[in-house]
């Protein structure tokens, strides 16, 4: 409702007010970059037709020689590329590979929400260009974190192993939360963490100050100048993660 409060046009997903060109070009600067070209109607024109055209998610759509944002397609996108990354640094690129294959092959590469396929070991390894030997365990392991889902569908009524055919799949809204658990988890160990840095080095600092600086050592010094950094990375790290974690929760 607050959302729809701010965007009086946004209806599932899109901005329904159409802009033109023109109304592009009023509110651009004459450059986008300081030593990059002038923006002219053309220029936007080309970036408004990549937009509309654009494989991996259409951020924007004609109407009567209009442009509509897709704040919906493009919502989608940020938090499928962000769940992709998180992917990649757990299982690697391969298994990346095959994450993406489930959850981008009904949409021909593009990031869509809904309508995913699956698929059984064999044909996913075949579209993933791997052998089922070195597939099988990268499967595993994204059903074990919980960004895949494995369905059994049996033709016994016994469930017998042998006639029972294994789908895997992604079902966003588990895999969503799997990385939220794992993100709250993460920044709670690195709030900790920041906590016993800035302490370290307030203490380092205090002990400094009070000592006369020519008594002080080269050592003592260097050793508090360098606990102040790590306190500032592990503030830094901290915060990033904390934008990461709202930026998923708010899109």
């Amino acid at each position: 409702n607050l959302q729809r409060q701010q965007h009086p046009y946004l209806e599932d997903g899109l901005l329904r007010e159409p802009f033109t060109v023109d109304d592009v070009l009023q509110r651009c600067p004459q450059r986008f970059a300081p030593n990059g070209p002038l923006i002219n109607k053309q220029l936007v024109l080309n970036y408004l037709d990549a937009m509309c055209s654009d494989p991996l998610c259409r951020i924007a759509s004609t109407l009567n020689g209009k442009y509509v944002l897709e704040l919906g397609e493009l919502s989608n996108l940020v938090k499928q590329l962000l769940l992709e990354g998180v992917v990649r640094r757990k299982v690697g690129d391969m298994g990346c590979r095959l994450f993406r294959l489930l959850l981008r092959k009904h949409a021909g590469g593009a990031c869509r929400a809904k309508g995913h396929q699956k698929f059984d070991m064999k044909m996913l390894a075949e579209h993933a260009l791997l052998p089922e030997r070195e597939a099988r365990p990268l499967l595993w392991s994204l059903l074990q974190s919980g960004y895949a889902m494995l369905q059994e569908v049996a033709r016994t009524a016994d469930h017998n192993p042998k006639t029972t055919t294994y789908l895997w799949y992604v079902s966003l809204p588990h895999a969503y939360k799997t990385l939220e658990e794992e993100m709250v988890s993460s920044l709670v160990g690195k709030m900790k963490h920041t906590q016993e840095e800035v302490q370290t080095a307030e203490k380092l600092s205090a002990t400094t100050s009070s000592t006369n600086v020519s008594e002080a050592n080269e050592e003592q010094l260097q050793e508090a100048a360098t606990a102040k950094a790590r306190a500032e990375a592990a503030e830094v790290a901290t915060a990033r993660l904390y934008d990461t974690f709202l930026l998923l929760r708010t899109l």
